[in-house]
């Protein structure tokens, strides 16, 4: 299940035996989501009136995503089922409501990892999500990760939305996950 909180990894199948070679076998174990982080901001230029307009952010989820990933050994794995996933705060809590930070000051926000997503023309974007707001009520918009492309399952996109009078633009960078230290073991 895909819950936003829980990164999905896989390796392929090694084999060996336990003796007749020194070298340990060796498993590259991949992701199969994407990291989104969400931080928010005011336009620049404006000040508190920004905040007062919006209120403070009570949550953002992104919207019709598949929920489960099957994975039959050596197949490629495949996603499925549709729904809404929550981002989470860095405790893997929901999120306390945030007040918008004023004159450009962007502010973490929440993160989910979710599946990698192609860019739909339908919604003028990778991905569409749901922000919801004290004084602003709740607003969907798209958020375009890569122009034309799909999302890279692996990499964390540092999506800011920007708060304006009347509208949530969203602008996004890409920072691939990095290799962790190798591990070993002896059975």
């Amino acid at each position: 299940m895909i819950d936003g909180k829980t990164d999905i990894m896989y390796t392929g199948i090694a084999s060996g035996n336990k003796t007749g070679s020194a070298t340990p076998m060796a498993f590259t174990f991949n992701h199969q989501l994407s990291w989104l982080s969400f931080q928010i901001q005011a336009a620049a230029g404006t000040g508190s009136e920004i905040a007062a307009i919006w209120g403070n952010v009570t949550s953002i989820s992104i919207l019709n995503l598949a929920t489960t990933l099957t994975l039959n050994l050596p197949a490629t794995p495949a996603f499925s089922g549709t729904g809404t996933i929550n981002t989470f705060s860095a405790s893997d809590s929901a999120p306390a409501a945030l007040a918008i930070p004023a004159n450009g000051s962007p502010a973490f926000f929440s993160q989910a990892m979710v599946q990698p997503q192609a860019y739909n023309s339908g919604i003028s974007g990778n991905y569409q999500i749901q922000v919801v707001t004290t004084n602003g009520g709740t607003m969907t918009t798209p958020i375009t990760i890569t122009s034309n492309g799909t999302t890279v399952a692996g990499q964390k996109h540092l999506i800011t939305l920007t708060f304006t009078e009347s509208a949530i633009t969203s602008t996004s960078t890409i920072t691939a996950w990095t290799n962790g230290a190798a591990g070993s073991g002896s059975l």
